[in-house]
């Protein structure tokens, strides 16, 4: 009970700026570390608590790393109580956001972190599913772990988050699913027809949530530039660009530019063109030509202008 209680209280201190240098400097971190793998559960839950709070200190993070946090933490995602995989989880989250300590947390048992975390991807608590993906986005920064993933048979365990009906949940899986398509290598096995129905949908179903909108649209670009092109126009992903452009007003000029820079770029494709072409109307066209004329968002406006160029390139009647 007094276990319990002191790692309680500490959890509590441990919210407060101020009092995480305090209780690391005070000795705090090696008996939370003890604690952490207690069988008790409500102390085990309570000490992996109070680290993760700890761990919003970059100083304490360091302190943390010394005192060999990294691998007592990756064996608790194996815990098969879900606070206790989500604070670990999370703590292992707010570490890898110093990609110094990548290395680190890769090496422990031939990248063992990555193996758990991708099962974890597949929990039936969303908070556990979503804090692993937040995690792998915060640890493939590499090439050599965006391409590790692949391998590992990311794509199942993720494709699910996003049909998530939890929207932070599909943010977080869309921007990592961006994340591994930045590598040439990836980009065959991202161009199936798996892949890009789940991202058509959701950026048909989330068309005016800027964060998934523009991660999503940067993802399509990214695919545009390998040989399968020819599968990324014939994909419901066009169809959710241009709906989103048709709701330009709910974007920021972040999102609006990465989706006018995304269809700027599937244009210059004869295939992309003939695809747009087939699913513009006059509102589209209207909206097209409202951002090129506009001053104030001047990527949009290039883009937009780039992308009539190519529709009256590829020759259409009505346009004109």
């Amino acid at each position: 009970m007094v276990q319990c209680n002191s790692c309680a209280c500490i959890m509590i201190l441990a919210v407060s700026d101020t009092n995480r240098e305090a209780i690391a400097s005070a000795g705090g971190v090696v008996p939370l570390l003890t604690l952490s793998k207690s069988y008790d559960p409500r102390v085990q839950q309570y000490a992996v608590g109070a680290i993760f709070n700890l761990t919003q200190s970059e100083w304490v993070q360091q302190f943390l790393c010394r005192q060999g946090a990294i691998p007592v933490l990756t064996l608790l995602l194996e815990s098969s109580d879900s606070e206790v995989q989500y604070y670990s989880c999370a703590a292992l989250s707010n570490m890898a956001t110093n990609s110094q300590r990548h290395e680190v947390m890769l090496q422990t048992g031939d990248r063992f972190l990555l193996r758990i975390l991708l099962s974890l991807l597949s929990s039936s608590v969303d908070k556990v599913s979503n804090q692993a993906c937040v995690c792998l986005r915060n640890l493939v920064t590499s090439e050599s772990v965006q391409t590790s993933l692949i391998s590992m048979g990311i794509l199942p365990h993720l494709l699910p988050l996003l049909d998530s009906n939890n929207a932070e949940i599909q943010q977080n899986s869309i921007v990592l699913l961006r994340m591994l398509s930045q590598h040439p290598a990836n980009q065959d096995a991202l161009v199936c027809h798996e892949v890009l129905q789940s991202v058509g949908k959701l950026l048909i179903t989330r068309k005016t949530d800027p964060v998934i909108i523009g991660h999503a649209a940067c993802f399509v670009k990214n695919l545009s530039y390998s040989k399968s092109i020819k599968r990324v126009v014939e994909s419901p992903c066009v169809e959710g660009l241009l709906q989103a452009l048709r709701g330009a007003e709910y974007l920021d000029e972040g999102a609006l530019h990465c989706v006018t820079s995304c269809l700027g770029e599937l244009v210059k494709h004869e295939e992309g063109s003939a695809s747009i072409l087939e699913l513009m109307d006059e509102l589209l066209l209207s909206c097209l030509m409202r951002l090129a004329d506009q001053v104030e968002q001047t990527e949009p406006s290039f883009q937009a202008a780039v992308i009539i160029k190519h529709l009256i390139q590829h020759g259409t009647e009505w346009i004109n």
